[in-house]
């Protein structure tokens, strides 16, 4: 599991007395690192890669609402057109106030 990784002994004859736990502390904390950034890139070339398309917002599987209004703004203007294509006899009555 080492592979790639320097993680020898430290004489610690040579070294002071407060100085002997802080070495053993940071290159533990050093290898627990690499080994945990491995692991996460190693995971993240395995797993599945999302093939499902997701949009910003609250509902992320939806365009959500702005597309339901521009939806509702073309159909409201195709039947604006198709009334003025209309023959006038054909017409809807405009209702009296």
């Amino acid at each position: 599991m080492s592979a790639n990784l320097r993680n020898k002994p430290v004489d610690k004859r040579y070294l002071r007395k407060e100085d002997r736990g802080a070495v053993s502390n940071r290159r533990a904390q050093a290898l627990a690192r690499t080994r945990a950034r491995r692991g996460q890139a190693a995971y993240e070339n395995r797993r599945p890669k999302n093939t499902t398309k997701r949009y910003k917002g609250y509902n992320a599987y939806a365009p959500g609402i702005r597309a339901q209004q521009m939806r509702m703004q073309e159909l409201s203007a195709n039947k604006k057109a198709a009334e003025n294509l209309r023959p006038e006899s054909i017409k809807k009555p405009s209702p009296l106030i």
